[in-house]
């Protein structure tokens, strides 16, 4: 009937002529307060960090719509367009970030205050993202320790801001066609089909091609081009009132599963989510079970959901690093500080610019308007990060130890691709880590995780030209053979294809066994990788446990902030102590087992520096100076067993 109507006009009469929905904040609260609760850690809430790809469903749906309206009208510009998204997201975050480099100067230890330097001045222009996912990896630091870490998502969004007009406008200009309906649709599966293939196959091209697709936009269009479609489909949506009911009920079940059972195993776990959030924001207002969540309370958290984002993450590694609190009191008092803060910062800051009652510009000048503030966090973040975190703050013996630059000898580091990610198939690495040469020196192969990988560089410099070293090592993969690693399902296939095949097809005169934590694993598997070297007639040794301390050294030497008494504060962070081997001592003769705790302790204080570098970079990795500390300390125990001659 309506067949000589354009499609862009059939849609604009199909769609409520109000602007404002109240569902869609009513979406957000959901979206937020589930991030809010994953990251203060209520258990209840194990997939909350899913909110975010909710949050991505409602951006893509509300900005191709304004793009679509403001085209409709003739009025619309991409220098406009731009200045409003920049008037709605950037006072809040400059705010924010201000206030958290205020913060972190008087909070944070070096390493992690210059970290957040470089990630602060990365969000100013909305690159945040690329930031992290360029550091991210195994010897990353840990999320908590980054105030601004979810700063990644405005991030995507903001690339979506600056791209998706550009290609979606002109295309929905032109009248009487699907132009931008079908330009969604191949966005959307591009990007849905090439994130399921970079997760299979992206091994081969990328160190860690999990976080490429957590971080990058390229990944995450297709939920951005989910919301858009809804465009096209909301003039399908269903009349009879039952139908719309059970429509909820399943939109809200798999936002609802998502966020309270997640699967961890499963590909591409925002799939459901994302489509329970496009099927509510499609059926709208108007059936009863929308007051689930469509209801003043609700509505009023969703209005302040960009700033409780904001301020949350902030609060919860600054008030985790100064008190490192776990009770249900502290969370639920973090919970509720960062809606009381995020209130306060959309009433004084977000509300006023964005709705035009400041003296701010209200057109595209508004971008000169802000310059001197984003100028100001990109100047103080890129000094904080080129200056090593302000070490001026700390006595010159401290500066020494906490400085990032003395973390690093300047030793070559884990050569070629010798250390797999958790994802990534024994196949993928380099050849070179493992065949050895024929220059008639002896062949040493480290084997293990991540305690392998971060040994190898000192040990390799204290062997020097006496031996040839090379490395198998995994992430969380300890040297076991036919036990169940569910959370690490290509360790055991590494393994196998170590122990069973390469260690037959190369000669090695000495393998180094290394591994921290998995004592289950270790006590079931290790005796059969036990058989198989002695059937070989391989020497081997086992490397025990290293000292593991309560929290980070830099955070311990950061809190106590002077050298006097530095000792006994650190041999009081060694919960395990010094004798402690967790029964890995028992799994081989006392001639192939090599303490290395007794060669750190002394006197039960375990050694931890070196002049003015530290030994350890977290719990237990090395850092390069731990590394060649006990490669000097390893190195006779390995010559005598090269020789033949146990000491």
């Amino acid at each position: 009937m309506d067949q000589g109507i354009p499609a862009l006009e059939r849609i604009q009469a199909a769609t409520p002529k109000s602007d404002y929905r109240s569902d869609i904040d009513g979406l957000r609260t959901i979206a937020v307060l589930s991030v809010l609760a994953f990251h203060v850690g209520f258990p209840a809430f194990a997939g909350g960090f899913l909110g975010v790809d909710v949050f991505f469903v409602i951006s893509g749906y509300l900005i191709s719509k304004k793009i679509m309206d403001s085209v409709q009208r003739g009025d619309f510009t991409l220098l406009d367009f731009w200045a409003g998204r920049y008037r709605r997201l950037f006072p809040a975050l400059a705010t924010t970030l201000l206030a958290s480099l205020m913060s972190a100067y008087f909070i944070l230890p070096p390493d992690y205050l210059s970290q957040f330097g470089a990630s602060a001045a990365a969000a100013v222009p909305g690159f945040s993202n690329f930031y992290f996912w360029n550091v991210s990896g195994y010897f990353d630091t840990q999320a908590i320790t980054k105030p601004a870490l979810h700063t990644w998502s405005l991030g995507v969004e903001e690339q979506f801001y600056y791209v998706w007009p550009i290609i979606f406008a002109p295309l929905i200009r032109r009248r009487g066609s699907y132009a931008g309906f079908l330009a969604i649709v191949g966005v959307g599966i591009m990007s849905l089909v090439g994130s399921g293939w970079f997760l299979k196959f992206g091994s081969s091209v990328s160190s860690d091609p999990a976080s490429a697709v957590f971080y990058l936009l390229p990944f995450r269009a297709y939920e951005l081009a989910l919301g858009a479609s809804i465009l096209w489909t909301e003039r399908l949506r269903p009349k009879a009132r039952l139908v719309q009911e059970a429509l909820i009920v399943i939109g809200l079940g798999a936002v609802a599963i998502s966020i309270f059972l997640p699967t961890e195993q499963s590909w591409l776990p925002a799939l459901l989510p994302c489509a329970g959030t496009a099927l509510l924001i499609l059926v709208g207002q108007g059936p009863s079970l929308t007051k689930l969540y469509d209801n003043p309370p609700s509505v009023w958290i969703g209005k302040i959901s960009y700033s409780i984002y904001l301020v949350h993450w902030p609060i919860i590694v600054f008030s985790t690093y100064l008190f490192d609190n776990d009770s249900v009191v502290f969370k639920a008092t973090v919970f509720l500080a960062s809606i009381a803060l995020a209130s306060a910062l959309y009433y004084c800051v977000e509300r006023p610019i964005h709705k035009g009652r400041s003296i701010l510009p209200k057109n595209y000048q508004f971008f000169a308007a802000m310059l001197p503030a984003a100028a100001l966090i990109a100047i103080v973040g890129t000094n904080a990060w080129t200056s090593h975190g302000w070490l001026w703050r700390y006595e010159p013996q401290i500066a020494g130890l906490l400085d990032p630059a003395n973390m690093d000898l300047g030793l070559p580091p884990v050569p070629y691709r010798c250390f797999l990610s958790q994802t990534d198939p024994w196949t993928v690495m380099d050849k070179r880590c493992y065949i050895p040469t024929t220059d008639g020196k002896p062949k040493i192969i480290m084997v293990g995780d991540s305690t392998a990988a971060s040994l190898y560089p000192g040990l390799k410099a204290a062997l020097g030209d006496s031996a040839d070293l090379y490395l198998w090592s995994g992430s969380a993969c300890v040297p076991a053979l036919d036990v169940p690693m569910p959370y690490r399902p290509n360790c055991p296939l590494s393994n196998d294809q170590f122990f069973r095949h390469t260690i037959i097809d190369n000669n090695y005169d000495l393998v180094v066994l290394s591994a921290h934590g998995g004592y289950p694993e270790l006590k079931k598997g290790f005796p059969a990788v036990k058989a198989i070297l002695n059937a070989r007639g391989i020497p081997f040794v086992l490397l025990g446990d290293l000292p593991t301390y309560s929290d980070i050294p830099l955070g311990i030497v950061a809190r106590h902030a002077k050298i006097a008494g530095l000792d006994d504060v650190m041999a009081a962070n060694l919960p395990d102590g010094c004798k402690e081997e967790h029964g890995l001592n028992e799994l081989v003769a006392t001639s192939e087992f090599f303490s290395t705790k007794a060669v750190f302790c002394r006197d039960g204080r375990a050694a931890y520096r070196d002049g003015i570098h530290l030994f350890q970079k977290d719990w237990f990795h090395l850092t390069q100076a731990g590394a060649l500390y006990l490669g000097r300390l390893l190195k006779p125990k390995i010559q005598a067993m090269l020789s033949g001659h146990q000491p």
